[in-house]
């Protein structure tokens, strides 16, 4: 059985079989409990969505005991002025102080962001977090050296990445690919699973506002992920799980300056169709 029903704390208002995504959850009236539907064993993605919604908190699934999901607190939730400040607030850093960020808070926002959307539910990520310029020169070094391969084959990419002046800056001790941030995160998921990159940019995107929260910055490796997926060297030295790539990556650490206004933006284009 796949969930069980309290039938003393049930209150028969169908409510779990409304929000089932998959559908596997029958309720006919105010006399019956809900129970499963045919082969909802092979369809159920465990998503949790029947036990959140109980009112009575009266389904427990079997792979997700109940005393174990915390209840949730209205008041312990952003509201909607608090999370606009935070995400206008937030800004891509590229300059960073050298200390190191202490291991238990990047686990903390990690175990945040595990709580982002999957695609079916399938919680398929992998974390890689990567600390020291000891271990993230080499790293550079490699992404260095995609760059001169794609300058000398000329690749429209190295022209149109000014890859040429990157080389340079590199060579004169300015590291543009990873910004010389203190920690790089890397979210990876299977190869065969195509919701890799979704998953990892969604998940990576919570964990940017979690960083934000705590007081830290971020920013997108973009150069490096291009580099992880045409270079053969870089993905070998990062020694991703079997069978996994990268979904996306991202610098972490402690901003050397401090931002102080929120810069204008376009304003959003939006077709509406009421």
């Amino acid at each position: 059985m796949i969930f069980h029903v309290d039938e003393y704390r049930c209150e028969r208002c169908g409510t779990c079989a409304a929000v089932c995504p998959m559908g596997i959850i029958i309720w006919e009236n105010r006399e019956t409990l809900p129970r499963p539907a045919t082969g909802a064993e092979k369809l159920c993605i465990n998503c949790g969505h029947c036990l959140a919604v109980c009112p009575q908190s009266a389904l427990e699934l079997a792979v997700m005991p109940i005393d174990q999901c915390p209840k949730i607190v209205p008041a312990a939730t952003a509201d909607s002025g608090a999370y606009a400040a935070l995400v206008k607030s937030r800004r891509s850093i590229r300059v960073y102080k050298k200390e190191k960020v202490e291991k238990e808070i990047i686990a903390a926002l990690i175990d945040i962001a595990r709580y982002a959307p999957t695609g079916k539910n399938t919680q398929q990520l992998n974390w890689l977090v990567i600390q020291g310029r000891d271990r993230l020169d080499p790293l550079v070094e490699h992404g260095i050296d995609w760059m001169r391969d794609m300058v000398t084959k000329k690749h429209p990419m190295a022209a149109g990445f000014g890859m040429e002046g990157i080389i340079a800056a590199h060579e004169a001790g300015d590291d543009i690919i990873l910004r010389n941030a203190p920690c790089l995160v890397v979210v990876s998921g299977p190869k065969s699973y195509p919701g890799t990159t979704v998953d990892a940019v969604i998940a990576l995107a919570t964990f940017e506002l979690a960083a934000a929260a705590e007081g830290l910055g971020t920013c997108w490796a973009g150069f490096f992920h291009i580099a992880c997926s045409m270079w053969p060297p870089l993905m070998e030295a990062l020694q991703l799980p079997r069978g996994h790539i990268p979904g996306f990556s991202m610098m972490l650490g402690r901003a050397k300056f401090r931002h102080k206004r929120v810069p204008l933006r376009k304003p959003a284009r939006i077709d509406w169709r009421l």
